[in-house]
């Protein structure tokens, strides 16, 4: 692979994942660990609406919602 940067920003800056392999594997970290974080509140949502109570105003969209939300909640448990 070639670095993709200009001058300057291979001088000066952050660089690129071939000229500073070290600043792109933090980057890549700090997304893995916000995407972590975002599953996580994901999962702890879903398992919230999978434990509400049915209401009386049945609503067919919300029915189809809460099915769907179900079954990416028990995809995301399979998957640990």
């Amino acid at each position: 692979m070639k670095c993709k940067c200009d001058f300057r920003t291979f001088m000066v800056g952050d660089g690129c994942d071939v000229c500073n392999p070290a600043k792109a594997l933090e980057y890549a970290r700090e997304t893995i660990d916000e995407q972590a974080a975002l599953i996580q509140e994901m999962g702890e949502a879903l398992e919230e609406l999978s434990a509400e109570e049915w209401r009386d105003d049945f609503d067919p969209v919300l029915d189809k919602a809460r099915t769907r939300a179900r079954s990416a909640l028990a995809k995301w448990k399979e998957s640990k």
